[in-house]
């Protein structure tokens, strides 16, 4: 039914999905492989908009379904309803996701190929192919994993931890680093994939040129490439419905980190559409984290009954985090710019093409 490995590699997708006979099979985080007929009989999983996705495009070749995921589920919830080619550029599926890939598949889009994140790869070769991809998420979690061992079967409905510890079992997902290591760490496959990105390859028509380019310049940043990111936003200095372009410039020095000149950007953007959810949700990270500087962070970043966001007190926790020591404060601050990140790709987005 269900058969559990630590590790993904295109040999073992490739093994897979040529024994499958025709079933779709269903890839798990944890490395579990789920064939689609026994596990459709045993969950009932929906969409966001209630639907059960897999039925609505017959020619899809793969569909990519989030997981919510304790403290974080703006990022998925935000991504979700993107086009695939956007939020696959943006973020690595692998940890995040359930990925079900259909009989369809390696015929209409090839083999897996030996590379440091298969799925990735494999999903933005077919999207810029123009291929189908479901993008949805499950409204609980637990119905994906009825079919696993009782030992193992999470709660319907409870959100995955973000970490744990080592041999439990459970997930352990990736969070960008407050300061990059450096545009040379991406894998040469990716970034090909990522200088073919552009607004106008997302099936939507551009309204914003300018919020396009800040849009490039925002999957550029959310991978790590901040010279790229920063080439980007510059040509648009000032520009844009809500000076995207300037927010994600100040994200790029706030990682470079130049914190005095992420200052002077935020300054430049003032408060933005984003700050009143990223204020909640940071109200709520800090108000869960073990740090025992947790209490004062929670009360420089958020203002007003959780109305009001600082961004130049976020740029000091930060700053504090990667001087010091403090691992829980500095996990809370991660999670918040990954929270801020996909809000701001978000709104971007949208403010490219309304």
């Amino acid at each position: 039914m269900t058969r559990r490995e630590p590790i993904w590699s295109a040999a073992r997708l490739n093994e897979e999905i040529s024994r499958a006979v025709g079933a779709s099979l269903a890839f798990t985080p944890r490395g579990e492989v789920i064939h689609f007929r026994e596990f459709a009989r045993q969950s009932s999983v929906v969409s966001a908009d209630g639907k059960w996705r897999l039925e609505d495009d017959p020619a899809a070749v793969a569909d990519v379904i989030g997981l919510k995921v304790a403290g974080i589920e703006t990022v998925m919830s935000n991504l979700n309803g993107k086009p695939p080619l956007l939020a696959l550029c943006a973020l690595d599926p692998q940890a995040w996701c359930v990925v079900i890939i259909h009989p369809i598949a390696l015929k209409s889009v090839g083999p897996f190929r030996d590379v440091s994140s298969p799925f990735r790869e494999w999903l933005l070769r077919a999207a810029d192919a123009g291929h189908s991809i479901g993008m949805s998420r499950v409204t609980s979690i637990g119905q994906f994993f009825r079919a696993t061992p009782p030992d193992r079967l999470l709660v319907a409905g409870d959100p995955l931890p973000l970490v744990t510890s080592e041999g439990s079992g459970l997930f352990v997902f990736p969070l960008p680093q407050l300061v990059p290591l450096g545009d040379s760490e991406l894998p040469t496959w990716l970034v090909e994939h990522l200088q073919r990105f552009d607004a106008g390859r997302l099936g939507c028509q551009v309204k914003s040129r300018d919020d396009a380019i800040a849009l490039s310049a925002g999957v550029w940043q959310m991978n790590g490439c901040l010279d790229r990111s920063h080439e980007l936003a510059q040509t648009i200095e000032g520009k844009g419905r809500h000076r995207a372009g300037d927010y994600w410039h100040a994200i790029m020095h706030r990682r470079e980190p130049d914190y005095c000149n992420a200052k002077y950007w935020f300054r430049r953007v003032g408060q933005h559409g984003i700050h009143l959810f990223l204020a909640r949700d940071a109200d709520d990270i800090l108000a869960s984290c073990r740090s025992c500087e947790a209490v004062r962070w929670r009360s420089a970043l958020i203002k007003k009954g959780r109305q009001e966001w600082d961004a130049l007190a976020f740029v000091d926790l930060c700053e504090q985090v990667e001087e010091g020591h403090d691992a829980e404060l500095s996990q809370a601050a991660r999670q918040i710019q990954l929270i801020e990140m996909a809000l701001l790709l978000s709104s971007t987005y949208h403010d490219a093409v309304a």
